[in-house]
């Protein structure tokens, strides 16, 4: 049997440990809350940077598209054709990824860089077009200034019959060819002044010196 004396400082040790226990849980759960905390930090600042260089490569590839003449004169449309096809490639990637990532704390900044990134892929992709219509159109024309002048000097009647249905081909074909490309005049204006709003809003949520180039910019205003 245990001295009675004994029983005081059993109770004692006993308390002692469960202030030990609560203090040692107590620990634990704040270390638990900060390393949440913490990961969510790490995750939106991740994502807030992860989208200012996101920012950053669709601003470059929507400058060098554009200007892309401009820069190389003798680049073939082929070519063009290659690096637009590549640049939506890569920023569709890059706006998956925007949209999936966890912004927490930072969601204007999301807002920011998934508009700014859908309205430059949109440029991209209808310049892209809007040259290629612009070649089309102009082959076209060359072509039934050719057959004008072919059928202007014909003087055999069945050959004059030929030549004159050639003609009329080209010039149907034109007028489709030029109304396709009077529409992607319009879609191509439409869609860079909606690229520039959004490059206004790259500006205020990550700061003046993100977004497009004053050349760039300039340029798609003469499109509008």
């Amino acid at each position: 049997m245990m001295p009675i004396g004994s029983i005081p400082l059993l109770k004692l040790a006993v308390i002692a440990s469960l202030d030990d226990l609560e203090g040692s849980m107590r620990k634990i759960t704040v270390a638990l809350l900060l390393i949440v905390f913490g990961c969510g930090i790490a995750g939106s600042g991740w994502s807030a940077y992860q989208g200012r260089d996101n920012v950053a490569k669709a601003s470059s590839l929507v400058a060098s598209h554009l200007l892309a003449f401009d820069a190389e004169p003798a680049l073939d449309l082929s070519s063009f054709l290659a690096r637009g096809e590549d640049a939506e490639k890569v920023l569709t990637a890059d706006l998956l990824e925007m949209q999936s990532a966890d912004w927490s704390g930072a969601e204007t900044k999301k807002d920011a860089a998934i508009e700014f990134t859908s309205r430059a892929i949109s440029v991209i992709r209808t310049y892209t077009r809007f040259r290629m219509s612009n070649l089309q159109v102009g082959l076209t024309k060359r072509r039934l200034l050719a057959e004008e002048g072919a059928l202007a000097q014909e003087t055999d009647p069945s050959l004059r019959d030929l030549a004159s249905h050639r003609l009329q081909s080209y010039k149907d074909k034109y007028v489709e060819q030029l109304r396709n490309f009077n529409h992607l005049t319009t879609a191509i204006g439409m869609h860079c002044e909606m690229l520039l709003i959004a490059n206004d809003g790259i500006k205020v949520v990550f700061g003046e010196s993100m977004g497009l180039d004053v050349p760039t910019q300039e340029f798609m205003k003469q499109l509008l």
